[in-house]
């Protein structure tokens, strides 16, 4: 636990949607961000009721004084568009809540499986296009995966954590 006061205790959050891969880039992640939140859509969980559990958790973590330095969707490969609005809503509570605790380094990945149709690849695109035009202020660092992202050697490079915060966690 980061006992500095002044800096807001940061988290990895990651949503995985019904019939998503798990991101194996996460297992790296924790090395940086070692307190994690992993909400994973239950069987007879809606899409909204997924969005509307993410809401209640990044709420409660900013009573606590923590907010999210990394956030990671494990997308679906389903053309539902609820699952697509829910999606909207998850990433902009995960980087409102990245900005709210005034996070430089904090990144947004979007991981589909290696598997994931065109169709669904092409909404996670769109996401980005949209989250990057919709926010103010500097452009968040959003990253999209397709595949498991699994390292080739101990200094891989997670997709979502900078080079620097990897050189940091090392020295």
């Amino acid at each position: 636990m980061n006992e500095d006061r002044n800096t807001p205790q940061q988290v990895l959050f990651a949503v995985m949607e019904r019939g998503s891969v798990w991101p194996a880039c996460i297992q790296h992640c924790r090395r940086l961000t070692p307190d994690s939140v992993v909400i994973a859509q239950d069987a007879d969980e809606t899409p909204a009721d997924l969005a509307h559990r993410v809401h209640r958790r990044v709420r409660t973590l900013a009573s606590e004084g923590r907010t999210v330095g990394t956030g990671v969707i494990a997308a679906a490969d389903g053309p539902r568009p609820e699952a697509t609005s829910a999606r909207v809503k998850i990433a902009l509570l995960l980087l409102q809540s990245m900005r709210r605790g005034g996070v430089d380094e904090g990144k947004l990945c979007l991981v589909g499986s290696e598997a994931m149709g065109p169709d669904a690849r092409q909404r996670l695109m769109a996401l980005t296009g949209m989250l990057l035009s919709e926010l103010t202020g500097p452009p968040p660092v959003i990253d999209v995966r397709f595949g498991d992202g699994t390292p080739s050697g101990a200094r891989h490079a997670c997709p979502h954590v900078s080079l620097e915060a990897l050189a940091r966690a090392a020295g």
